[in-house]
C-alpha cells in the first residue's frame, strides 16, 4: 500500500530544501550548491507533476517547454504522456538549470536532472 506524505510533512521537506539552498549561497563547495538546487527542483517537480521516479530520471531537456509549463514523458507501456507543472516548480527548475550551466559552462546536457558529474549525458541516479 503506498504511503503518502501529509501536508505538514511536505511543508517540512520543502522548508528544509529551501534552507539548504539558502545556506549553499554562502561559501559552499560547488557540489553542495549543485545538489541543493537539484534536490529542491526534483522534489517540486515530482510534487507538481505526479511523475514516477523512473520517469523523472529519463526526462530529457527536449521534452519540456518551460515557458508553457508543459512537457511529455515516456511512461508505462513505452507511451508518451503529457505533463504540466506549477510556476513554482518552473522557477526552481530554472534556478537549478542556471546553477548547472554556471558550474559546467559550455556543456549541453541531454537529461533534465543530472548528478554532479562532468558527463553531459549522465542522468540522475536513484541510488
Amino acid at each position: 500500500m503506498p504511503k503518502y506524505l501529509t501536508k505538514e510533512e511536505l511543508k517540512q521537506i520543502l522548508s528544509y530544501l529551501d534552507d539548504r539552498v539558502d545556506k549553499a549561497m554562502v561559501g559552499t563547495k560547488k557540489a553542495e550548491k549543485y545538489n541543493a538546487y537539484l534536490y529542491r527542483a526534483i522534489i517540486w517537480f515530482l510534487y507538481t507533476t505526479g511523475l514516477r521516479n523512473a520517469e523523472l530520471r529519463i526526462l530529457r531537456m527536449q521534452d519540456l517547454n518551460l515557458d508553457e509549463h508543459v512537457g511529455a514523458v515516456l511512461g508505462k507501456g513505452n507511451k508518451y504522456a503529457a505533463i504540466t507543472f506549477s510556476e513554482t516548480a518552473r522557477q526552481h527548475l530554472t534556478a537549478y538549470l542556471k546553477i548547472r550551466s554556471k558550474i559546467f559552462p559550455g556543456i549541453k546536457f541531454g537529461y533534465v536532472f543530472t548528478s554532479y558529474t562532468y558527463k553531459a549525458d549522465a542522468r540522475f541516479s536513484a541510488s
